[in-house]
């Protein structure tokens, strides 16, 4: 799963968003994986980039939910509206 999660990221910062959606949702697939809440955080980041913000903002929440003192999500919600 690292190593998927990985490949994930390379998508994401060379703006290859598509592969990165697709990337990160075989990531939590499994939500036992150690990165879920990064995983997380950049699909909603990706979805965001690919202009759907309706799905960025949810797991965005759901980032909150599973750590409620990120306030990084909450600002990054906010960017989402922005």
């Amino acid at each position: 799963m690292a190593a998927q999660f990985n490949l994930a990221k390379v998508f994401f910062y060379n703006d290859s968003y598509p592969q990165a959606e697709e990337a990160l949702e075989k990531v939590l697939r499994n939500p036992r994986h150690k990165d879920t809440i990064e995983a997380i955080r950049l699909l909603a980041q990706t979805k965001g980039r690919l202009g759907k913000f309706g799905d960025s903002v949810e797991l965005f929440k759901r980032v909150i939910e599973l750590n409620p003192k990120d306030y990084e999500a909450n600002i990054e919600i906010g960017q989402v509206y922005d």
